[in-house]
């Protein structure tokens, strides 16, 4: 980026493989303090890096399929004039023009836009169509002598959206000399990230935290994130969801062998597999804890603070209960009837059960790499990188075992 004119990036990944982090990291890096700096870390790529200008955009924000709110959202964070006849709420026909006037007669800062989830733009915002992104190339490439550039996200490469969504313009073009595609951490990078919890692990847990990760950020991370506090008569323990990964869907649950001191929350985690379903099914009505709390309270007292994997077992089927209208609306209205029952089959195979893909060719021949992309981009299967043992299985056991049941 700090070539000029300034060069235009793609950063191409799966869900949670860190492509909005690493946005805010470029945003940010080149001038944070010292002293908030891991040592020996990097950041001395610019040579005048105040000089940047760098502005976020997420596309998950129904805002910004606006053009008068993009570009007036761009307006404001260059420091730049409104036109005199533009309203974000009511759409004027000059006001593209406007913006590419304005921006080409003062833009000489230079400036990356980071576009967040570029897929969105494309499936659901006709406002933002191919002339509006030509008019951008064309300011970025002709109008502001090189200052403007752009890095995109985006699960899907480019080439693959364009294609798909029937588009044609220019503007894709720009990206095609770089491209960095995310994946998982390498090993030595993920023992620093690791070793940087507040928390030391043991040699022999740090090992088995990254064979069942797949050194993959987000997994890791997650640990981190959730220190210990008092709630509910329980000690909620750090949450080391890489670590439990492993034990929800190889069904053996070696976890609570591991770490027998193991939390209520953590185990739990290890049936989900993540904070947001763990939200929406327990935390944020308590039910799911409560299960728990009102059963160890009956416990003896040197043991209610110690929740095992069986005590958390048996909040499940309530939890599959009281979840129904969270799986109804996945069964329902998330999946067609091809992903309907590839879910069904595959939830039949046993907690952990990892299906090759050509026993799903074989036996879901129509549709089924429509519907194997439909369930991977909305994480209910995983791809699972075994070698001879490849294949997909349920990202979340709780999911599982509730396809798994003979009656919905």
């Amino acid at each position: 980026m700090a070539i000029s004119p300034l060069q235009h990036a793609v950063i191409l990944g799966p869900r949670r493989s860190g492509k909005t982090s690493l946005l805010h990291y470029l945003r940010r890096i080149t001038t944070t303090p010292a002293h908030r700096l891991r040592p020996g870390q990097k950041t001395d790529w610019l040579l005048h890096p105040q000089r940047y200008r760098w502005i976020y955009i997420d596309f998950q924000d129904q805002r910004f399929g606006k053009q008068t709110w993009f570009l007036g959202y761009l307006l404001e964070h260059l420091h730049l004039s409104w036109p005199a006849s533009a309203q974000r709420d009511q759409w004027d026909t000059d006001f593209l023009a406007d913006f590419l006037n304005i921006v080409s007669t003062n833009l000489r800062t230079p400036t990356l836009l980071l576009l967040d989830d570029m897929g969105i733009v494309l499936q659901r915002y006709p406002e933002l169509d191919e002339a509006f992104w030509e008019s951008l190339r064309s300011l970025a490439a002709h109008g502001v002598e090189g200052h403007l550039g752009f890095v995109v996200a985006t699960q899907v490469p480019l080439e693959d959206l364009v294609r798909q969504s029937a588009f044609s313009s220019p503007f894709f073009n720009i990206f095609a000399n770089i491209i960095e595609e995310l994946g998982p951490l390498t090993e030595s990078e993920a023992r620093e990230l690791i070793a940087s919890s507040p928390l030391p692990f043991p040699a022999d847990d740090i090992d088995w935290i990254l064979e069942q990760s797949g050194c993959w950020p987000h997994r890791l991370q997650i640990h981190r994130d959730h220190l210990s506090r008092q709630i509910g008569g329980i000690v909620l323990g750090v949450l080391v969801s890489a670590l439990i990964y492993g034990a929800a869907f190889g069904g053996t649950y070696t976890i609570a062998e591991k770490l027998p001191h193991i939390t209520a929350t953590a185990l739990v985690f290890g049936i989900v597999v993540g904070g947001a379903f763990l939200v929406a099914i327990g935390c944020r009505t308590g039910q799911w804890r409560s299960e728990i709390v009102a059963y160890q309270n009956e416990q003896d007292p040197a043991m209610r603070r110690q929740v095992r994997l069986a005590d958390v077992e048996t909040a499940v089927p309530e939890a599959l209960r009281r979840g129904h209208l969270f799986f109804a609306d996945i069964y329902y209205n998330q999946v067609d009837p091809s992903g309907q029952a590839m879910l069904r089959f595959l939830a039949t195979q046993g907690p952990g059960a990892v299906v090759p893909h050509e026993v799903l060719a074989r036996h879901f021949p129509e549709k089924l790499e429509q519907s194997l992309t439909s369930l991977l981009r909305r994480e209910l299967m995983e791809w699972v990188d075994r070698g001879h043992d490849s294949g997909y299985h349920f990202q979340v056991e709780l999911i599982r075992r509730w396809f798994a049941q003979p009656l919905f």
